[in-house]
């Protein structure tokens, strides 16, 4: 669980790559609770993927009602392709974070860092 609550209205979204994952392109999968998923690839560079929100989310897909959210990763290349990536996280080995989205105004960009 992601405990700091990400402020809403954000442009971009840069989400760091778990550090066991050495691919070049990652997939990410951002699921509601209401089962509404969002799905993209994207190029790692420096351990990190940026996701411009307002040209490739569905508009209002992140907001402060929508949560809690859950990321997963998936690798592309993987030979079980669409299972999630495992990875570890505070010591435990987890396929995914949740997280919330705080209501708020005027954050240009926001991030989730699994490792902070």
């Amino acid at each position: 669980m992601i405990c700091e609550p990400i402020l809403g209205c954000c442009a971009s979204f840069i989400i760091s790559v778990p550090q066991e994952y050495t691919e070049d392109s990652i997939i990410v999968k951002i699921k509601k609770p209401n089962g509404y998923t969002f799905t993209g690839t994207y190029d790692v560079e420096d351990g990190i993927i940026t996701i411009d929100v307002l040209d490739e989310m569905p508009d209002g897909f992140l907001n402060a009602w929508g949560g809690p959210y859950t990321l997963q990763f998936i690798n592309p290349f993987a030979s079980r392709q669409g299972e999630p990536f495992w990875f570890v996280m505070d010591g435990e080995e987890v396929q995914g974070v949740e997280w919330e989205i705080e209501y708020g105004t005027g954050q240009e960009i926001c991030a989730i860092d699994l490792y902070e």
